[in-house]
């Protein structure tokens, strides 16, 4: 897959963190849009969940519902849900040098 392909919010939205990543040289983890075995932005499918982050494991430090919660359990699960992604003006608008940012930055980009 091309990194062109990575960069749509079609890909992020759906699948930014959640394919496994193919590459077998070291790189920095950081930068790639797949999942890597113990990295903590790993997705679960949006569908499964809400944007709203898990009160309990941001009490608790964990969640006994596990991958059945309900609610988001990272920042990646919760900004690139279908329902937040880009749903607000980036405070950084075109000055923005973020990888990956979260937010729209042009009123075209708003979802």
């Amino acid at each position: 897959m091309s990194f062109d392909s990575c960069a749509n919010d079609i890909f992020r939205i759906w699948y930014h963190k959640r394919i496994l990543c193919a590459r077998n040289d070291k790189h920095e983890w950081a930068a790639c849009a797949f999942a890597h075995p113990g990295e903590r932005a790993n997705r679960r499918d949006p569908r499964t969940h809400g944007p709203t982050m898990c009160q309990e494991l941001e009490q608790d430090g964990k969640c006994s519902f596990g991958d059945a919660c309900p609610n988001a359990h990272s920042a990646f699960e919760s900004w690139l849900h279908p329902l937040k992604y880009r749903t607000t003006m980036c405070s950084d608008a075109q000055t923005c040098t973020r990888y990956l940012c979260f937010f729209a930055h042009s009123q075209d980009e708003l979802r």
